[in-house]
This record gives structure tokens, C-alpha cells and sequence, in this order.
């Protein structure tokens, strides 16, 4: 991450030039190598790697990530995309556009 030879198990995160924005990618990579969920600000308060060691062996497993479901028979909502093409396809025909949004 900070690209640096070697890093202590004491060292501070901030000591060695790391940063909130590195602190909340942490975050995504210890919920992926060790399925346990920690919340930023448990990251930015244990900076070290023995803090965080020690905070891992307490801490919740990672949640399953959330997946859009939809009712039988729907269909799920159309990317950004294809609501920007349905939008300008609308307007194309001379169709009212009152209750559609452009996009970008």
C-alpha cells in the first residue's frame, strides 16, 4: 500500500506517510483477506499493525455483501445508461419529458 521495503508491527500508519484515504482502502482489503469488518474509524484509531492484530481478534466477521433482489416477475431497474438513452429516446419522438430526468 504505501509502497515501502518493510513496515514494523509498531509503526504508525501516519509515521510512514500513510493517510485517511489509504486508512479506508485498509479497511476493504481486511474485510477481503480475513472476512472481519472494521469500521474506519477503527482503523484510524489503532494505526499500527499490533493494533490492528489485536483489534481483529475481536471483532464481527465480515457481513455478506448486500445484492439487489427483485419481485418475481420484475424486472430490476435499468442501469444509468440505458435510463439516459430511454430519456433521450422519449424526447426524440416529441414525447413528454416531465417525469423522466436527464442524465450527465
Amino acid at each position: 500500500m504505501l509502497g515501502l521495503p518493510a513496515v514494523g508491527v509498531h509503526d504508525n500508519l501516519y509515521d510512514i506517510g500513510g493517510h485517511s484515504l489509504l486508512a479506508a482502502d485498509l479497511t476493504v482489503r481486511v474485510r477481503k483477506e480475513f472476512q472481519a469488518e472494521l469500521s474506519l474509524g477503527e482503523v484510524l484509531s489503532n494505526p499500527s499493525v499490533a493494533e490492528l492484530a489485536a483489534l481483529l481478534s475481536r471483532v464481527e466477521p465480515a457481513r455478506p455483501p448486500v445484492t439487489p433482489r427483485t419481485a418475481p416477475g420484475t424486472r430490476p431497474p435499468p442501469s444509468p445508461s440505458r435510463a439516459c438513452g430511454s430519456w433521450t429516446s422519449w424526447r426524440a419522438r416529441g414525447r413528454s419529458t416531465t417525469s423522466r430526468t436527464p442524465c450527465g
